[in-house]
């Protein structure tokens, strides 16, 4: 933990999913008044190559997230992570199944 603290090691969005559920509270609790934050260090990313193919955590992901996790029903929301993934292999191949 004490390497999260400090910012040596980043947290995956995982671990992040991971610690929002123990907590009992939303993933987005996290990115709260960070909006503006997180648009910058993305875009920093991929300014100096470094992390290129980071992914862009902005209002709009924030919301799906936040409402994809209030979604109870264990189904419904497997068949809607399906419609999206296949949404989005139509735009990039290297994510078909």
């Amino acid at each position: 933990m004490q390497k999260y603290e400090k910012g040596v090691n980043r947290v995956s969005a995982g671990r992040l999913f991971e610690i929002a559920s123990v907590l009992g509270v939303p993933i987005t609790y996290f990115f709260e008044g960070a909006e503006g934050f997180v648009e910058h260090e993305n875009a920093q990313f991929a300014e100096d190559g470094s992390d290129a193919h980071a992914p862009v955590m902005n209002t709009e992901t924030l919301d799906l997230i936040a409402a994809f996790q209030k979604i109870e029903d264990t189904s419904l929301r497997k068949s809607l992570l399906n419609t999206v993934r296949a949404a989005a292999s139509a735009f990039d191949p290297k994510l078909q199944d």
